[in-house]
């Protein structure tokens, strides 16, 4: 454990123990909590986003779904979890803390989650470039004339 976690946590699912595993990820070795009897896992808000550490946790290949469950209080904060939409555009659903920011996941959840594919990124003009677009356009019109 952490000097920044005294206690292990105790699972939302089945609450027996949770283990501190170390995986690589973007470049780094975080710690996440995953209950050695159901599988589920805790990250922390600053673990990073929830959809790529389950799939540097796949990768790792050291974690194996093993159960089914539900969730109830954040191992840290001990409030109610939310099933939440990954994201506001949807995608799979997972365990949020309003509290800490922690993300809880179910077994059956992380392989959903490492496979949802984010979109693609919206790429917006800067309204100076709209327009001086709008202006070369318009140059190009009087030149016609």
């Amino acid at each position: 454990m952490t000097a920044y976690r005294v206690n292990a946590r105790a699972c939302a699912s089945c609450a027996s123990p949770m283990a501190v595993h170390h995986v690589a990820h973007q470049g780094q070795r975080i710690q996440i909590d995953q209950c050695e009897r159901c599988g589920s896992i805790f990250l922390d808000y600053f673990d990073g986003e929830p959809g790529a550490v389950a799939r540097s946790i796949e990768k790792a290949g050291q974690f194996r779904p093993k159960v089914a469950g539900s969730a109830k209080n954040c191992p840290e904060c001990q409030v109610p979890l939310a099933l939440t939409p990954y994201l506001e555009e949807g995608g799979p659903e997972i365990f949020r803390c309003g509290e800490c920011g922690g993300a809880f996941i179910l077994p059956v959840q992380l392989t959903a989650l490492a496979d949802h594919e984010l979109p693609p990124p919206v790429l917006k003009k800067h309204p100076t470039v709209e327009l001086f677009e709008t202006v070369m356009d318009f140059i190009q019109g009087l030149k016609q004339l």
